[in-house]
């Protein structure tokens, strides 16, 4: 990715002047006909939480301003984080192929309590069918 193409996106961004985030919504009053309507709320979540502004007939025209300005913002910086997402796998990728090439690596370090020499001589724990030929086991499911 070229830096014309982050100015691009860049550029109009700056250029947006007015943002609000929400949903604006008309309503009526069923209980009241004839009352002058319909009335405008604005919904939007704010730390973790629902919020209603209620919107004047004045505020109107400069409030659907500024919510296509936030859909707009959300368009461009998206596109603008899919530009630098691709360009961050781009260098991922030549890291990749630019990894020396020759011998693995050996075994890590080995984990002490599992190589040494149990005290039968052996060096693998005893199988659980040795107690269950002794009785032991048996004897404790039966509860004897």
């Amino acid at each position: 990715m070229n830096p014309p193409d982050k100015k691009r996106l860049l550029q109009p961004i700056a250029a947006i002047e007015t943002l609000e985030r929400g949903k604006l919504s008309a309503y009526t009053f069923k209980e009241r006909p004839g009352v002058s309507g319909p009335y405008h709320k604005l919904q939007y979540w704010r730390n973790g939480k629902n919020h209603t502004r209620y919107v004047s007939q004045a505020e109107l025209p400069a409030l659907g301003t500024a919510l296509a300005g936030h859909v707009r913002y959300r368009q461009l910086t998206g596109q603008y984080a899919d530009l630098i997402i691709a360009e961050t796998r781009q260098n991922l990728a030549g890291l990749k192929k630019s990894l020396p090439t020759g011998d693995p690596p050996g075994p890590g370090r080995r984990n002490p309590t599992s190589d040494r020499v149990v005290s039968s001589g052996r060096t693998t724990p005893d199988p659980p069918h040795r107690f269950w030929r002794s009785g032991k086991m048996s004897d404790a499911i039966r509860g004897v």
